[in-house]
């Protein structure tokens, strides 16, 4: 089960929440994390892991790293990059973000998914 770990609330209203010793954003976060391990363990997929950094570099320019919430390996060797937002954590600068980072990192086995 998770837990609350955290007592600060984060600048969008999130209650971090702690998950099998990993820190998550919110508790939807959390809720995510636990669905993805039943599924792994279910052998529905095959790996996850949390804040999976990407370098976005353009041109051999450093613009920014940005911290996709899991990235999900499927059994047919896919990924995925999931992304868990409310309606008030879609900033403009996370629209750009996630924009460029699509446009790097794509590729014919690559899923892109915003879940609310």
């Amino acid at each position: 089960m998770y837990k609350q770990k955290f007592n600060p609330r984060l600048r969008h209203g999130d209650i971090p929440m702690e998950y099998r010793g990993g820190r998550f954003q919110s508790k939807k976060e959390a809720r995510k994390a636990m669905e993805l391990d039943s599924l792994k363990k279910d052998g529905e997929i095959k790996e996850w892991k949390g804040q999976h950094k990407l370098s976005l570099d353009v041109e051999g320019v450093h613009i920014a790293n940005y911290y996709v919430d899991f990235m999900i390996t499927h059994n047919d060797g896919s990924i995925e990059y999931l992304e868990v937002k409310s309606y008030i954590t879609k900033t403009p600068v996370w629209r750009i973000k996630w924009k460029l980072s699509q446009a790097l990192y794509n590729d014919r086995t690559t899923i892109w998914t915003v879940e609310q």
